[in-house]
């Protein structure tokens, strides 16, 4: 007789932009799989003539996938069952461990907590601009500033940080930043920014 596996989390990548059509899928074929989404509510963007959107205008909400084209499966994994999932349209491959064709999964403590803890998107904290100087709050660069040079819709910032000399490009997660009380002038040749004294 063959041992009894138990149901586990495992991590799909499917095809760019294409998570929620991978997840109807898998769940059309009966497999549970869950796409953790962010509701972000944005003002109502011009339309025609209109310069700018009015205050007290409707807001639109709008899903953004919290994990980009990851997607979680809980199956009992087999030889057949992983077949089945690999041929689901939209779905690329299993995240697997480190230099191995072994899916790797996901403790079930990790998925409740994603469950229960959904991280506050940028649109109600502080919204940043091009050309802002902001500050890490945490990780290796922490304490460091840098310039902010594009913001995305999902609350990413592409930031340029001062490296050994040279403005190094960085993502960011808005929560990991902080406005800083930086210099906004133009900063000399080979520096990204500059603080003030």
């Amino acid at each position: 007789m063959g041992r009894a596996m138990a149901k586990r989390w495992y991590v799909i990548e499917t095809v760019d932009r294409r998570d929620e059509d991978a997840t109807l899928r898998l769940c059309a074929a009966g497999f549970e799989a869950w796409r953790p989404v962010d509701v972000v509510r944005s003002p109502r963007r011009p339309v025609g003539r209109r310069a700018a959107a009015t205050r007290g205008e409707p807001r639109i909400e709008r899903k953004i996938s919290r994990f980009g084209r990851f997607v979680f499966l809980r199956v009992d994994l087999n030889a057949c069952v992983r077949s089945a999932v690999l041929s689901v349209a939209s779905v690329r491959r299993f995240l697997c461990f480190a230099g191995t064709d072994d899916p790797a999964s996901v403790p079930d403590d990790l998925i409740a907590y994603y469950r229960e803890h959904v991280p506050v998107r940028w649109p109600s904290l502080v919204v940043y601009q091009v050309g802002q100087v902001v500050e890490f709050t945490g990780g290796p660069f922490e304490g460091r500033a840098a310039r902010v040079k594009r913001v995305d819709e999902r609350g990413i910032l592409s930031v340029e940080l001062d490296v050994l000399g040279r403005a190094t490009p960085i993502v960011v997660e808005v929560a990991h930043v902080r406005p800083s009380e930086l210099l906004k002038a133009k900063p000399p040749p080979g520096r990204a920014f500059e603080e003030v004294a």
